[in-house]
């Protein structure tokens, strides 16, 4: 492998490569090393809906713009959203940022991993990039919401709220709203929670690159074999 799709693979982190490799290490071996590539609707979906909902923001449209879209599938999405937007006026909170990607570098020796792992990936590089894109940061007086707009199950977790105060050092609350069944959860920020997430996001990523590592040199790619029915690269595997 050529040094630069080393680094993308070891040293550029963000909560879905996380996820992935969580998932199943040999999916993670297709998606990201493979790169197999599969056209899957439901994960289409998510992308249209997310578009259409940043350009409304972006280009500052009226709400009438969403009945505009004639899109059956994901119109119950679009009605959910269009709720949640009527009442963010309605209630005060003012727009900050639309989609904006965030990236906060954590030196190689900030994670514990063994020394051949290390020696290896210093020759690589000795910096991490851990990345996200936030879907909407909102305020209202003096504090700050993120908005996560979700299409499908997912962790809510402080990854968000841990990046957006590492990057710009602003404290937040994260909203998460399920597009789907109109699910609203709300987590309250506070550092010592972000500090206890940093150390867990540091070891789960240190246990992942180090786990690649292995993985690689022994050519041999763990398979959670629980996972195969709602895989899709369940046709890849060989098993």
């Amino acid at each position: 492998m050529k040094k630069t799709e080393l680094f993308k693979l070891f040293f550029v982190w963000n909560k879905s490569k996380i996820r992935d490799f969580k998932f199943c290490p040999y999916y993670f071996k297709l998606r990201y090393l493979d790169k197999v590539k599969i056209v899957n609707e439901n994960i289409l979906k998510g992308v249209n809906v997310h578009d259409i909902i940043a350009t409304y923001y972006k280009e500052k449209k009226e709400i009438n713009y969403f009945s505009l879209i004639n899109i059956g599938s994901i119109k119950d999405y679009l009605n959910t959203f269009v709720e949640f937007e009527i009442k963010r006026k309605k209630e005060g909170f003012n727009v900050i940022l639309v989609e904006k990607t965030f990236n906060v570098n954590v030196y190689l020796e900030q994670l514990v991993i063994n020394d051949e792992a290390y020696n290896y990936l210093n020759k690589i590089g000795n910096n991490l990039i851990i990345n996200g894109k936030i879907d909407l940061l909102l305020r209202k007086d003096d504090k700050y919401y993120i908005v996560d707009f979700k299409t499908g199950k997912s962790e809510e977790d402080f990854f968000y709220v841990w990046l957006l105060f590492k990057a710009l050092n602003i404290e937040a609350n994260l909203i998460t709203i399920n597009l789907l069944n109109s699910e609203r959860k709300e987590i309250e920020f506070s550092k010592k929670s972000v500090e206890m997430y940093e150390k867990e996001l540091f070891k789960r990523i240190s246990l992942i690159v180090e786990e690649i590592y292995n993985s690689i040199q022994t050519n041999k790619w763990k398979k959670d074999k629980r996972k195969c029915n709602s895989c899709i690269f369940k046709e890849y595997c060989n098993e």
